[in-house]
């Protein structure tokens, strides 16, 4: 088998997708309505104003997650000739001799494809800051595996075979023997 590592001067870059920045910014603007409206009715009722307030602020701090997220265009991923950079999760790159396995992972109840899990080596775990999808952010926990973690594909303007095909341009490196999981 021919190794793809033909790619040297561009770099491949997942971000944010539009359509969900667009859908959280909308959703959130909606909740604030509807806390606000629901501080209202609570005023005019002479209602429980701590709950209409808590409901309140956590509309709000919604909203601000989700005005940071609108506005952010930085790269979740790119894929480069000098390793894999997350910048949300480490600052350096993840050179490509690190990385002892990646390969696609089923969604929820085993249907679709919806992150590409990885396996690297344990110093190179430890400097990477995990997120959590809850949250809005795709470099997450690997459940199971200590020197692992994942990329969750929904959600980036980039579909799971397209980041799969541009990780296994560099990846493995010519120098390693790391198993070439093309049957993912």
């Amino acid at each position: 088998m021919i190794p793809m590592h033909r790619r040297t001067e561009e770099s491949f870059v997942a971000r944010r997708a539009a359509w969900l920045r667009t859908a959280n910014i909308t959703m959130a603007a909606g909740l604030v309505l509807i806390a606000l409206l629901n501080l209202y009715q609570l005023v005019e009722d002479d209602g429980p104003l701590m709950t209409g307030f808590l409901f309140a602020v956590l509309a709000a701090l919604y909203a601000w997650q989700a005005t940071v997220q609108f506005f952010d265009q930085q790269p979740q991923m790119i894929v480069a000739a000098d390793g894999l950079i997350l910048p949300t999760a480490t600052p350096e790159p993840i050179v490509w001799s690190d990385i002892h396995e990646v390969r696609i992972s089923s969604g929820l109840f085993g249907m679709g494809t919806s992150r590409i899990d990885f396996t690297v080596a344990p110093e190179t775990r430890a400097r990477i800051k995990l997120g959590q999808r809850f949250m809005g952010d795709f470099v997450i926990r690997r459940p199971g595996v200590p020197n692992g973690f994942s990329l969750a594909t929904p959600g980036l303007d980039r579909n799971v075979a397209e980041i799969y095909k541009s990780l296994r341009e560099f990846w493995p490196p010519p120098e390693t023997n790391a198993p070439r999981n093309d049957e993912d």
